[in-house]
């Protein structure tokens, strides 16, 4: 992009940057400390679920504040 004022000009380049991150974590029993499998997760309007080890994670999050919500029949839903 070219801005020109009177005489003088100045050539402008923009460049657009996307931050974004992953989050991952583990959900375990506090009772026990045993991980989870099946445990919904849901991170603004994306959701997953837990792996057998209670493993979870989402990529290409978008920088910015969230809800997190944890549930699982059987167990207390959590959003932190």
């Amino acid at each position: 992009m070219i801005i020109k004022e009177g005489a003088n000009q100045l050539n402008v380049r923009m460049e657009l940057i996307v931050i974004t991150g992953n989050l991952s974590g583990k959900v375990t029993d506090v009772a026990t400390g045993v991980a989870i499998p099946g445990v919904t997760v849901t991170l603004g309007g994306n959701t997953t679920s837990t792996d057998t080890s209670g493993n979870y994670g989402f990529s290409g999050v978008p920088v910015g504040n969230y809800a997190i919500t944890f549930s699982k029949t059987g167990y207390n839903t959590v959003t932190m």
